[in-house]
Parts: C-alpha cells; sequence; structure tokens
C-alpha cells in the first residue's frame, strides 16, 4: 500500500545501521527519475559505496572494474556476483554484519529486472565471510510477488498494512507526540511570550484523533505535522483546528487524504476576491500541473525556462506549498514532490474535495509537449552539430556531463527526451502542417543528434513508434508520413 511508511523506514534503518557500523550500501529507487529508476545503476552504486563503507573491499572492486571494465553494462546477475559478492568474499577478516537496503523496488522501470534482482540477492546466501542481509521494500506489485515466490524461506515478510491497526495507530501516535513537540518548541522560541503555545497544547485527545483518521498511512500524519509547522499558513494552533475540523467532514481513509491536502491548499485562495481567486489558480495551474507531471525532477530555473514563466512567479506559487513539495533553498536546487498521493490527489476527476485545484491531466500533458516544442525550435533552438564537434561520429562517452550541459541545459535535455512522453499521454492526433509536422520536417535530425550526444539514442526506436500511433487516427484528413524521414 502506498504511503504506509516504506521509505520513511528505510531511511530510519539506514541512518541506524550507519550509526552502528553495519550499513553496507543503499539504493532508493524512484519512478520518474532516469538515475533512480534505472536498474543497470543499482549494482555498481551499491559497489560504489561498498568501497567507501569498508575500505578492504575497495581493492578487490577495483581490481574487478579492471579485469572487466565494461561490467556496468553486463547482465545485473553478472554485476552482483563480481562488484558485490566477489569482492566482499576476499576480504581477509573475521565474519561480520553487513547490511543493503534497496527501497520501492517495485519503481524500478523494468519488470523483468525486478525478478532478475531478486534472483540475484538471493545469492547472498552463498557469502561466508560476511552475514549479509538485505532490506527490500516494495508494493506488492505483481513482479515483486512473481519474483519472490520462486524463493520460499529464503526470505522474511512484514507486510506493513496487515499490522494489526491498533499498533499502527500506537506508532502515529508516538511520531505525532515528538513532531508537534519540535513545532512547539521552535514558535514559542520565534515569538513574544503572550503567543507561546501552552505546555499541554495540543492534548492528547486531538492526537489521537489526528493518529486513528491517518491509519494505516503514515503519509497523512508526516503532511499533517508539516502543515501544522508551516508558518506561511498560519500559527500552529489554527492549523491544528482547521485540519480537526476537515477531519470530521470526511471520515474515510480516501476523504482524509484529501482533508489533509486541502487544509495545505485553501489557504492560497481563502478571503480572495472572485478576480483574484481565478488569478491564483490559473497560475497554480499553469505551475504546479507541470510540476507534478515531469518525468524528471527539474530545478526552478530550468522549470521556468521549459514552461517560458519567469522564475520570480514560479517562486511565489511554491512559497506556500512547502508542506507538500520538497522546496530548495536556491534557484538550482530540484522540486520534488513528498509523496506521489499529492499528485494522485490532484489529478483525481472524481474528488469532489479538490475541485478548486483539480489538475486535467491530458491538457497539461499537452501544454508540455508543446512548451517543449517550443523551446527546442524557438527559444532554444536545435541545430545541426550543436555542440561544435570537430570531428564527425564523436562518441557520446566522450563527453563530459559539463560540456553537454553547456549544448544542451538541463530543459532542453528534458524536452529532447520527453516531448513525445507528453505527447502521447495528451492523446493529441498530429495531421499535416501541424506543430509537430512543421517541428519534424526541420528538427527530425537535429532532435537525434541531441538524442545521441545523451547516449539515449536507443530510444528513438520507442518514440517515432509512438509518434506514429498518433499520427494514424486522421479520418478526414491527410496522414503524416513519418516514413518520409
Amino acid at each position: 500500500m502506498a504511503g504506509t511508511g516504506k521509505s520513511t523506514i528505510s531511511r530510519t534503518l539506514a541512518e541506524a545501521f550507519a550509526s552502528k557500523g553495519t550499513l553496507g550500501a543503499t539504493f532508493f529507487f524512484k519512478r520518474g527519475e532516469h538515475d533512480r529508476s534505472a536498474s543497470t545503476l543499482l549494482f555498481s552504486t551499491i559497489a560504489y559505496q561498498l568501497a567507501y563503507a569498508y575500505p578492504a573491499a575497495l581493492p578487490h572492486i577495483i581490481q574487478a572494474i579492471e579485469a572487466e571494465p565494461s561490467i556496468s553494462q553486463k547482465p545485473l546477475k553478472e554485476q552482483f556476483q563480481k562488484l558485490v559478492l566477489g569482492p566482499l568474499s576476499r576480504i581477509q577478516t573475521q565474519s561480520w554484519n553487513l547490511i543493503l537496503i534497496i527501497d520501492a523496488l517495485d519503481e524500478c522501470d523494468s519488470d523483468q529486472d525486478i525478478r532478475i534482482i531478486i534472483s540475484a540477492l538471493t545469492q547472498a546466501n552463498n557469502l561466508n565471510s560476511a552475514r549479509l542481509k538485505v532490506l527490500v521494500t516494495s508494493r506488492p506489485e505483481l513482479p515483486i510477488r512473481l519474483g519472490f515466490s520462486a524463493y520460499e524461506g529464503v526470505y522474511d515478510t512484514l507486510i506493513l498494512h496487515e499490522v494489526p491497526p491498533l499498533h499502527v495507530e500506537a506508532d502515529l501516535f508516538i511520531y505525532l507526540i515528538h513532531e508537534v513537540k519540535l513545532i512547539q518548541d521552535s514558535f514559542n522560541r520565534t515569538v513574544p511570550t503572550h503567543r507561546h503555545l501552552s505546555l499541554d497544547w495540543p492534548n492528547p485527545l486531538q492526537i489521537a484523533i489526528l493518529a486513528r483518521s491517518a491509519s494505516p498511512l503514515f503519509i497523512i500524519v508526516a503532511t499533517m505535522t508539516r502543515i501544522i509547522g508551516d508558518r506561511v499558513l498560519g500559527s500552529p494552533d489554527d492549523q491544528l483546528s482547521k485540519i480537526l475540523q476537515d477531519l470530521t467532514v470526511r471520515n474515510d481513509i480516501g476523504g482524509n487524504i484529501s482533508a489533509t491536502y486541502m487544509s495545505a491548499l485553501s489557504p492560497l485562495i481563502a478571503h480572495r476576491s472572485s478576480r483574484d481567486k481565478d488569478h491564483i489558480l490559473q497560475q497554480f495551474r499553469a505551475i504546479i500541473g507541470p510540476l507534478i507531471l515531469l518525468q524528471t525532477p527539474l530545478s526552478i530555473e530550468c522549470l521556468g525556462r521549459l514552461l517560458d514563466i519567469p522564475h520570480k512567479l514560479i517562486d511565489q506559487t511554491l512559497d506556500s506549498l512547502h508542506s507538500v513539495l520538497s522546496i530548495p533553498n536556491t534557484p538550482d536546487g530540484v522540486v520534488r514532490l513528498f509523496h506521489l498521493s499529492f499528485r494522485d490527489f490532484l489529478l483525481n476527476a472524481e474528488d469532489p474535495g479538490n475541485a478548486d485545484f483539480r489538475i486535467n491531466e491530458a491538457d497539461t500533458h499537452k501544454e508540455l509537449a508543446f512548451q517543449c516544442l517550443d523551446l527546442l525550435t524557438k527559444r532554444t533552438p536545435l541545430k545541426k552539430n550543436i555542440c561544435n564537434f570537430q570531428w564527425p561520429g564523436t562518441s557520446s562517452c566522450g563527453i563530459s556531463t559539463k560540456f553537454k550541459m553547456q549544448c544542451l541545459p538541463a530543459e532542453v535535455q528534458y524536452a529532447c527526451l520527453y516531448w513525445v512522453h507528453h505527447l502521447k499521454n495528451s492523446r493529441f492526433q498530429i495531421h499535416d502542417g501541424d506543430r509537430v509536422h512543421e517541428f519534424l520536417k526541420i528538427h527530425f535530425l537535429h532532435w537525434l543528434e541531441a538524442l545521441g550526444i545523451l547516449g539515449r539514442v536507443s530510444e528513438t526506436i520507442t518514440q517515432i513508434s509512438m509518434l506514429k500511433s498518433l499520427a494514424q487516427v486522421c479520418p478526414n484528413r491527410k496522414r503524416i508520413n513519418l516514413g518520409q524521414y
């Protein structure tokens, strides 16, 4: 189940094991972030962290890489054997405890790789030099269940949503007490004495109501505490009262998620004139709509250049959303959702609670696709030999990341990689003479060149197939012929 706190548990255990010196490595999968959703980086990342955590393993890892420089491109099982198990088995020392943590395995972008990873991890039992244990967290998606079903008896399982409700509520109660105490201390240190929150704030009954309404979803209490502590929204006691009031209106778990998020959003338009409200909501949809649909997170500056919106306006919109978005302190920092449930809430067309802030998914994908094309044709146009290479056929492997960023800034890279994805999800139909057709006529080869520079040329076949599928249903008009390119 989403939102039960799996990733929070992973991070907490990682800190605990690290303090004891038993943490070997961690990998946190994240759907939509290329470097964190691709399985190809899993075992090389683990090997890199192991080299730092256990210096005795470093020479053996280096030896494995020198013996096979292309090891990171080998099958996953072979990577695990040669980069992880092999080096660990060669350490001459008494047996010791070693923990690996792999979080959100279900967010790996390949179902087949998920099963291969699970199979590879079972080889940990063959290691004699270290008592290697692997903690894997995941939603119980089909590839996960199939992967583990082949290895009954090799692993132990804890299903969070099957933990007795009273235990879950008790844990949430303890967490809430801890967090509101921090909020209370912080607030009282920064306001005059007459505004101090009383020592008995909030009372145990209020905490119990919050815990019971959130159970079994940790994400709800985490969001509640961020809202209560968000000074932009109001004082902690006022915010708590608003949340409790909203929870009494909708007492189902889905309704409580909606009510919690609306507690963060409703102050944006409260006590506003109709004209101001419309302006705020229009700006919200223009900025937050694309942000929640991005395939990979972007910085505020890059998002502004992609959407052709001054980043000052983006800053103003984000200022009141710190309780639902992870917002960096600098313009070049990446904006992230705290949890995908916020995205689901905004896109849910059947939730009456989100009517004011609802995002039309197809329309926003279309707007994103056209903003990408505008960027690639007008604002930062693609061109032949965009990196000014002296020799044709220069390999992308020899191009530094810094140089790629100079030729193709982050927002241009994003547009090249994902404009087709957004077009497909908008259900837009391509016709002769439209914006997509004109882009392909002028920039098709430039686009392929850019993908090659980014090392993603292998994805062109899939993207072209997507484009062809969008050009097939044109009953009364000429159909665009992608074959001419």
